[in-house]
């Protein structure tokens, strides 16, 4: 009998040793008497005290069935060590290599090993920046200096992690945004019976799209009220100065930082100084924009001293991907509504949470030394 009659089988066999003298009858009327009597009728109850009684125990009966054919413990374990942590391992691919083991399998019969008896799902996997010995190196010793020189403690008023501003370009943002077909799934009975305007879904290969450029700060995104829409400004630029080709070079760069963004930065910061951050985009290293820079900005962090591929340390780039995952399965008829919802979502963004991202640049520092096996001594990273 099945597990689920356990208990049953448990009030059976501790009234019959109570009551020897019990008939089948005397058990059956005590069982449906009771707060919680059986669901099976007189007749099928009583034949199945008999039964209990008769094999004394509560355990079920074990039965021997067909045997396994094909989910030996065998394929169990070549399935487990076929897939199990490992990359680019499908069903498909499983079940063609037990195949040619002269296994009996099929694509369902490794399914349910995986789902039943292994009990493992598929994950997907986050894509990262790719990352070389000497990227690590490099970013371990960037992540040094840099908290030597700020400190660790950024929730600190006097803390120069307070007049840090964080800048870069973002990547481009389409009209129509990437579909992810692995989540685009309808459930219905039957396709015929799935709306057709469920059926299928549009994707544009080369859609037109915006780039924007802006910063973040302790006291708020800079521009406060919209971020700048860096094609519309080059195309007017580049118009000025007979200049064919949009494209951003060193003294564009420099150009609008001056008139686009400093303005809002000496409105928001005109109590301190502040400090300044760019990537190591080979215009923000040349000599001309460095010098600029200089002049701007009474201090900076040097492009020696932030490595390259840094990007999961620098919170501007939460900002992006927060536009970017409000903006997910939305498409517009043109770049005049893209920009006017990306501008509205850049509004919703507080300087409460340009605060907190700021104050967790050195949580992140901290925690790529740890990954790196390096201890961290406090009394090395004094606040500033």
């Amino acid at each position: 009998m099945s597990r689920k009659y356990r208990n049953l089988r448990q009030q059976i066999l501790t009234l019959h040793d109570l009551h020897g003298n019990w008939s089948s009858s005397d058990i059956a009327d005590e069982l449906q008497n009771s707060d919680c009597p059986p669901l099976q009728t007189r007749h099928a109850l009583v034949r199945y005290i008999n039964y209990t009684i008769r094999r004394g125990t509560i355990e079920p009966k074990t039965r021997s069935g067909r045997p396994r054919t094909t989910r030996t413990t065998k394929f169990i374990s070549l399935v487990k060590s076929n897939v199990e942590n490992k990359r680019r391992k499908s069903i498909r691919k499983t079940n063609a290599l037990l195949t040619r083991k002269q296994f009996k399998s099929s694509y369902g019969s490794v399914q349910r090993a995986l789902k039943h008896d292994i009990k493992i799902k598929p994950w997907k996997i986050s894509r990262t920046q790719k990352l070389t010995a000497l990227h690590r190196q490099q970013r371990l010793n960037s992540a040094k200096l840099i908290l030597k020189r700020f400190g660790i403690r950024s929730t600190r008023s006097y803390s120069k992690w307070k007049r840090l501003i964080n800048t870069d370009f973002s990547g481009r943002m389409q009209l129509i945004q990437k579909t992810n077909f692995k989540n685009n799934v309808v459930w219905s009975r039957s396709k015929a019976t799935i709306p057709i305007e469920l059926q299928t879904i549009g994707q544009e290969k080369f859609s037109p799209g915006v780039m924007l450029f802006g910063g973040i700060s302790s006291r708020g995104l800079i521009p406060r009220n919209s971020p700048i829409f860096v094609d519309e400004w080059l195309k007017s630029e580049c118009g000025k100065i007979n200049k064919k080709r949009l494209t951003m070079d060193r003294f564009l760069y420099i150009k609008l930082i001056e008139e686009e963004l400093k303005p809002h930065i000496d409105v928001l910061y005109n109590d301190v100084n502040i400090i300044w951050q760019d990537d190591n985009d080979p215009k923000h290293r040349s000599y001309y924009a460095l010098d600029k820079i200089h002049e701007m900005f009474y201090e900076r962090i040097e492009p020696e001293e932030q490595a390259s591929k840094m990007s999961d340390i620098w919170p501007i780039e939460n900002i992006w991907g927060y536009i970017r995952e409000k903006l997910e399965e939305e498409e517009f008829a043109n770049v005049s509504l893209l920009k006017e919802r990306i501008v509205t979502i850049w509004n919703t963004i507080t300087p409460t949470m340009c605060s907190k991202w700021i104050d967790s640049i050195p949580r992140r520092l901290q925690a790529l030394i740890k990954k790196n096996g390096c201890s961290i001594n406090k009394k090395d990273y004094h606040d500033v």
